[in-house]
């Protein structure tokens, strides 16, 4: 995640390949407990989309 924040700052150049690593790690993370996150992002997914949120103006915003 350092590597990502870094390469964030510093500009576009290598973002792509060190979000693919946090994504791998958090994957195997998952694995070695026994989760499976594709369901795990599904089903938090589904609680998003029954929330009401408040919106910033940025594209984001918080849960109400």
């Amino acid at each position: 995640m350092a590597e990502l924040l870094t390469k964030v700052a510093q500009g576009r150049q290598g973002v792509e390949e060190e979000a693919a690593d946090v994504l791998v790690v958090l994957y195997h993370f998952a694995e070695t407990l026994g989760m499976n996150l594709q369901e795990e992002v599904n089903r938090k997914m589904a609680i998003n989309r029954q929330r009401r949120w408040k919106l910033d103006g940025t594209g984001t915003g918080q849960h109400v």
